[in-house]
């Protein structure tokens, strides 16, 4: 996450849009998402996990560990039931939440940053007054910079997940792999 939030474009999402900051932002975009929010996320799907971690290497009242031989394994996965603390925007506890919330703040990035030949659209919302949202917003010649400024961010940040998608599996297949030959050892 530090690769992300240390981006050379990364100030653009740092912090939550301000009505100030950009209006109508959040009559456009339903489910604004920004850098500071992500890491909050994160920090609360960390304290559910170590909480259901704790829970689960917690001996049972009948004095037996829940994991099997009797010691807590390292490389136990576990499962959590689902709920709000593990589920975004509340929480996030894995790389596929993650890079999801990350796209999310990209496109709503550039779905209230329209290209000026293109505009919004017919599939957005009118405005209260009933003329077109289109009509309402005045482009500025600098407007496409925020496109390629965010296009060039999503770019390096899905290299970023790719590589940590890449040590899961890794992690992943390491861990299998000394499942096996634990077993294998113990036959």
């Amino acid at each position: 996450m530090n690769d992300v939030t240390m981006h050379k474009h990364a100030s653009i999402f740092t912090k939550p849009l301000t009505e100030r900051d950009a209006p109508g932002y959040r009559d456009l975009i339903y489910r604004p998402q920004d850098l500071k929010s992500i890491k909050s996320c994160i920090h609360q799907g960390t304290r559910a996990v170590t909480a259901a971690a704790e829970a689960a290497n917690t001996p049972m009242a009948d004095g037996e560990s829940p994991a099997p031989g009797g010691t807590p394994s390292k490389n136990a996965v576990l499962l959590l039931p689902r709920s709000e603390e593990v589920i975004p925007p509340r929480g996030i506890v894995n790389s596929a939440q993650l890079e999801k919330e990350l796209i999310r703040m990209f496109a709503n990035a550039v779905m209230f940053n329209p290209v000026p030949q293109r505009g919004f659209g017919p599939a957005f919302p009118l405005t209260a007054d009933g003329a077109s949202r289109e009509s309402t917003l005045v482009p500025e010649p600098d407007e496409g910079g925020i496109i390629k400024d965010t296009l060039e961010m999503f770019e390096d940040v899905e290299q970023a997940v790719t590589r940590w998608r890449a040590a899961e599996r890794t992690a992943d297949e390491l861990a299998s792999k000394s499942y096996l030959q634990l077993q294998i050892h113990k036959s």
